[in-house]
């Protein structure tokens, strides 16, 4: 029977079970009409001559293979691809029973058990067109994922300056021109694709619109806000574990600007977590240029450096503890768990050896920024002993 409807009605079938795709599936109907037909006449083909045992000539044993690519480079949804697949099994079966209805044969256990052999048939097209569709899905992806990541590129290096750019960043990663952006860099010593793809399943779950790339070191990232920042955030716990700078920013072209601002961040910081710029001012600050601040670090604490150990340990101490609180006695006793008249001595003695008044704000604002410089200095001497 398989082989009667091969010689007869191959084209009967193949219009019928075109005609029920493109009523079915709407995205068929931007296709070519030419060139579905031909693409299902040989799917078809192929299904028969598996089901009738016929040898299968080189040029259409790929042809559901072949099917699967074009229409993923058609970019067609795979569940449509795969309901054609079903409508011919359906047209398949439909056909098979007519026949073997008229000979009589239908009643027949033989009959029906052969009709097992018609769901195998399609099953192998089905097989073949999914492995195709799926390398071709893959292919298409990692190119439109090679463009997004040059777009990004070009916008943070020359986005600023040329609209143009900005433009074919915005339509290259999907981001309006106008919208609220979160800015994102985190120092990473190898990237980490596990941990960003959990945090981008749950981008793309929230429907989140985002772009991440590894740099040297780094991750860096942009998510376009909806709401507010903190929405956005909430979706990056796993990024928690590691220093993490963020910067939001109006407008497509800002978003160098935020990136720049949220790379200071990480750069003023020893600690893992996401922090704004906001959250680590001072540290930031200090951070943007070193060799001023290895010498403000030299200048406003070399005095407290060359006290004996004890006492300058003591000092450090109440300066840690100080830029870590609201400044005063109580909460730096709290802190340190030290007395409050410690506490009052302590600070005197580091206002008579630095000259600093911190009781004035020009003052406060330098003693923070140079601990800020000596902690990150005292880091890299640490890291090059090891």
């Amino acid at each position: 029977m398989a082989q009667s409807l091969l010689d007869h009605k191959l084209d009967q079938l193949t219009d019928l079970s075109m005609s029920r795709l493109i009523e079915d599936e709407k995205g068929y109907q931007s296709i070519n009409l030419a060139d579905l037909r031909h693409q299902m006449q040989r799917t078809i083909r192929l299904a028969l001559m598996r089901l009738s045992g016929t040898p299968i000539p080189p040029s259409l044993s790929s042809a559901a293979y072949e099917t699967g690519q074009l229409r993923a480079y058609q970019n067609l949804e795979l569940s449509s691809v795969l309901h054609s697949f079903r409508i011919d099994l359906r047209i398949l079966w439909e056909a098979i029973v007519k026949e073997g209805k008229a000979l009589g044969l239908d009643a027949s256990p033989q009959f029906l058990e052969g009709l097992v052999d018609v769901w195998e048939a399609v099953e192998a097209n089905i097989a073949d067109v999914v492995e195709g569709y799926r390398r071709a899905a893959d292919r298409v992806s990692r190119r439109l994922e090679e463009i997004r990541s040059v777009a990004f590129e070009r916008l943070l290096l020359e986005g600023e300056r040329d609209d143009s750019i900005v433009a074919e960043a915005s339509r290259a990663l999907d981001f309006p021109v106008d919208g609220s952006y979160l800015c994102l860099v985190g120092a990473f010593p190898a990237p980490n694709p596990d941990l960003l793809n959990r945090s981008l399943a749950r981008l793309n779950q929230r429907n989140v619109r985002s772009h991440f790339s590894w740099g040297a070191g780094e991750l860096v990232g942009v998510m376009l806000i909806r709401s507010s920042a903190d929405e956005a955030l909430r979706h990056l716990d796993d990024l928690q574990r590691f220093t993490c700078g963020v910067f939001d920013v109006d407008g497509l072209k800002s978003v160098p600007k935020g990136i720049r601002l949220a790379r200071a961040v990480i750069r003023g910081s020893d600690q893992p977590g996401i922090r704004h710029l906001r959250q680590g001012w001072t540290g930031a600050f200090a951070s943007v240029d070193s060799e001023l601040s290895d010498i403000l670090a030299a200048e406003v604490l070399a005095p407290v450096e060359s006290l004996p150990p004890t006492e300058r340990d003591a000092c450090f101490e109440a300066i840690a503890a100080y830029v870590a609180s609201d400044g005063t006695i109580a909460d730096i006793a709290r802190i340190t768990y030290r007395h409050r008249n410690t506490i009052r001595k302590r600070l005197q003695q580091l206002e008579s050896v630095t000259g600093l008044d911190l009781s004035r704000p020009a003052d406060i604002t330098t003693i923070s920024l140079a601990y800020d410089a000596y902690r990150r200095r005292q880091k890299r001497h640490a890291g090059r002993g090891r």
